[in-house]
């Protein structure tokens, strides 16, 4: 008999618990079910919404069979104490399978990650960070790469789904080198009346010409918001700084996975890159955009000033030379500049 593992919060319990329980039933019919769950403090400082009576019931009654606490001197620690931790519990209970959910669905790229921590230099790296006033998160970022890559043609390199994702924007202007090769979404899978409502957002600052992304901007939300089954109403964003030479390159790069309709919302399918605010630069500071997706880039508000490429075949005299889609910028800020150039 296999036992298998898990390692959680439940703060709350949702849908996305539940699949996750489910789905380890479903993989390992015969199995042991074994939670190790943090108790009335969190991981994050936080105090939990239910009690530690409350979450082993739910767990108990949606098919686990064990509940061990995670002692609060290790739960309420940083995300590599906390897993380890666990892990630790896991092994001396007789786990043979630890199973989790990731977005990138990717082992490998997983264990990459991780390995990079084991670096000599890695502890390091970090003390310096923190010496420069930044916190823990921020540190341990940068100590690992400052490159954000998509592990598979079908997830994004960032997404955001019922909270905010912010990329390089705490200290701007840092010559930070921010490397992205993969699309952005602004996920609207938890738009429904079974979560906390929470706005979902993007917020990526690229400001030095060795920074560039590779992907399109897809923001699953309508302008006017979902409302949900209670009536709540969300709302989804992806804002982008682009400056002193920083490239955006509006490309799909591989695919993109539309709304899952099980969920009931009603979040959009890609039809193109949607940016809630854009900054650019100034006249001697410009960021660039080479347009190169068949489908239109909407910017809903927009300042500064931006060169924007588009590619031709021929000698780009007629429309049809032209196979990227129109750039339309709903609002513009007085004095702001936009720079067509063809290539």
């Amino acid at each position: 008999m296999e036992v298998v593992g898990i390692i959680c919060e439940y703060n709350p319990f949702h849908n996305g618990h539940l699949y996750h329980i489910n789905r380890v039933k479903e993989l390992f019919p015969d199995s042991l079910l074994v939670l190790v769950l943090n108790g009335y403090f969190l991981e994050r400082g936080d105090i939990s919404v239910l009690t530690k009576e409350d979450k082993v019931k739910i767990a108990l009654e949606n098919n686990v069979d064990i509940v061990c606490e995670l002692p609060f001197v290790f739960g309420s620690e940083s995300a590599d104490t906390f897993a380890e931790a666990g892990t630790i519990i896991l092994k001396h209970l007789g786990v043979t399978k630890l199973v989790f959910g990731s977005e990138c669905n990717d082992i490998q790229y997983l264990k990459e990650i991780a390995e990079k921590q084991l670096d000599s230099n890695f502890s390091i790296k970090i003390k310096q960070y923190l010496k420069e006033g930044v916190n823990y998160p921020t540190a341990l970022n940068k100590a690992i790469s400052s490159n954000i890559d998509s592990p598979n043609d079908n997830r994004a390199a960032i997404l955001a789904q019922n909270g905010t994702v912010n990329v390089n924007t705490k200290n701007p202007g840092q010559g930070n080198i921010v490397k992205i090769n993969g699309n952005v979404v602004a996920d609207a899978g938890m738009a429904n009346g079974y979560d906390i409502k929470v706005d979902t957002n993007v917020n990526l600052n690229l400001d030095n010409s060795e920074s560039y992304l590779t992907g399109v901007a897809y923001n699953q939300f309508p302008v006017s918001g979902i409302i949900d089954s209670k009536d709540d109403e969300y709302h989804g964003a992806i804002n982008l700084s682009l400056t002193n030479g920083a490239i955006w390159n509006n490309i799909l790069n591989g695919a993109v996975t539309a709304p899952n309709a099980a969920w009931g919302n009603a979040g959009l399918s890609y039809s193109g890159s949607h940016i809630t605010k854009f900054t650019g630069g100034s006249a001697t500071s410009a960021g660039n955009i080479y347009q190169k997706d068949r489908n239109p880039l909407t910017i809903d508000n927009y300042s500064g000033v931006t060169n924007i490429f588009y590619a031709h075949e021929g000698e780009g005299i007629n429309a049809s030379d032209y196979t990227a889609g129109d750039t339309i910028i709903k609002h513009a800020e007085e004095g702001s500049v936009v720079n067509l150039i063809t290539n």
